[in-house]
C-alpha cells in the first residue's frame, strides 16, 4: 500500500465510492478534500483504499476501508499490530480481518447510520427557550475550551470546517455547554456531530443545537444529513429518533486489541 497521488484520489472517486450512497462517508469526505493518512494498492489506479488515522485519544488507530478487501487488510493488521486498531469497511472485509489477526481476540459490532428524515415528533410538554447561535471564526476559543478531541478529525482544522460546513452551539460563559457541526460531508450528504459538556446533558441543549444545523443542511445546503452511532449507544438511538431520523444501513466495525509484548 502506498500514499494516493491525486489521480488516484479521483479514480477511487469515480469507481470505488458511490456519490449516491451515505455508508462510508469518512472516505469519500477525505478523498475529495485530500485529507493526509489516505493509501491504496497502487497510487494511481487503486483497487483497495484505506484512510487510516490516529484514534483521538492516542492509544490505538481507526481506519475506514473501500473496494477490495485485499491487499489492505493484510497491510492495514500488520501496521496497526503494536498499537490496536478498528476498522469501518464494507461486509466483505470482515472474513479478511478474521483471518489476518489469527487467534488474536476481535471485537466485532455495529455502526449505524440513520438519515430519511421526517417531521420531528413534538415534544411532550414544552420546552424553556435555549439561545443557539451559529459559530463564526470568532469562536475559536470557545469552540476549542467545549469541543471534544475527535470534533475534527474529518476537518483537521476550526477553519477548514468554517469554510465547508457549518456549526451551531448554545454559548456558556465564554465557551459552549453543547455544539452540533458538520462532521463529514460528500456531495448529497453531510454527517452531524453532536457534543455536550457532560454536566449539562439531559436539558435539552443536544436537541436544540442539532435542530437548526439539520434544518441549515435541508433547505441552505440542499443536502440530507446523517446521524452515525455505534448500534449499542442507546441515548444516542434514542436522540436520533426524536430529531426524526430513521435507521437506514449497518456497517461491521472490527476492532482488535495491541499485540501482546511477551
Amino acid at each position: 500500500m502506498v500514499p494516493l497521488r491525486p489521480e488516484g484520489r479521483v479514480h477511487a472517486l469515480e469507481q470505488l465510492s458511490d456519490v449516491d450512497s451515505p455508508e462510508l462517508l469518512a472516505v469519500r469526505h477525505a478523498l475529495i478534500y485530500a485529507r493526509p493518512s489516505l493509501w491504496g494498492d497502487d497510487a494511481w489506479r487503486p483497487r483497495s483504499v484505506v484512510l487510516l488515522r490516529s484514534e483521538p485519544s492516542g492509544r490505538g488507530s481507526e481506519a475506514f476501508g473501500l473496494g477490495e478487501p485485499e491487499p489492505a487488510v493484510p497491510w492495514l493488521v500488520a501496521r496497526t499490530r503494536r498499537v490496536g486498531g478498528a476498522l469501518v469497511a464494507p461486509a466483505a472485509w470482515s472474513p479478511w480481518i478474521e483471518v489476518a489477526l489469527g487467534s488474536t481476540a476481535l471485537q466485532a459490532s455495529e455502526i449505524e447510520t440513520w438519515h430519511d428524515l421526517g417531521p420531528p415528533p413534538r415534544p411532550k410538554s414544552p420546552q424553556p427557550a435555549i439561545t443557539v447561535e451559529r459559530l463564526t471564526e470568532h469562536h475559536l476559543t470557545g469552540f476549542q475550551r467545549a469541543a471534544p478531541d475527535w470534533a475534527l478529525q474529518g476537518w483537521g482544522d476550526f477553519q477548514a470546517l468554517l469554510r465547508h460546513g457549518a456549526i451551531w452551539g448554545v454559548p456558556h460563559q465564554g465557551g459552549f455547554a453543547s455544539l452540533a457541526w458538520i462532521y463529514d460531508q460528500t456531495e448529497q450528504f453531510d454527517a452531524v456531530g453532536l457534543f455536550t459538556v457532560p454536566r449539562f446533558r439531559r436539558l435539552g441543549l443536544g436537541r436544540a443545537c442539532a435542530a437548526p444545523l439539520i434544518d441549515h443542511i435541508r433547505r441552505g445546503r440542499n443536502k440530507q444529513p446523517l446521524w452515525s452511532t455505534a448500534a449499542g449507544n442507546e441515548v444516542s438511538r434514542h436522540l436520533a429518533q426524536i430529531l426524526g431520523f430513521t435507521q437506514s444501513t449497518t456497517q461491521p466495525l472490527c476492532r482488535w486489541p495491541a499485540a501482546s509484548q511477551d
